[in-house]
């Protein structure tokens, strides 16, 4: 196997290459990565049986059109954040 083709390595940087914006349900929170970089975590973790903490939510051709989904959906973090006060 070579860098090309380890599953260390899949989808390095290509003009194709994806951006996830991803939500964290137990952090309330967003996160941008490269969509190599998720999936190559996702693959870690299901090799160990370990949970994920983030979900993908959108897939970009960006990190600045991710951010701005992220900037777009924030309002909805907080509303989630002022439920949990009033409730715990």
């Amino acid at each position: 196997m070579n860098a090309n083709t380890s599953p260390k390595t899949p989808y390095m940087n290509t003009p194709q290459a994806k951006v996830w914006l991803c939500w964290s349900p137990r952090q309330n929170c967003f996160y941008v990565e490269p969509e190599h970089e998720g999936l190559a975590k996702n693959r870690d973790a299901f090799l160990r049986d370990a949970k994920v903490d983030y979900v993908p939510i959108g897939i970009f051709a960006s990190e600045h059109d991710a951010n701005a989904t992220a900037h777009r959906l924030r309002p909805a973090l907080r509303e989630r954040e002022q439920r949990a006060k009033v409730i715990g």
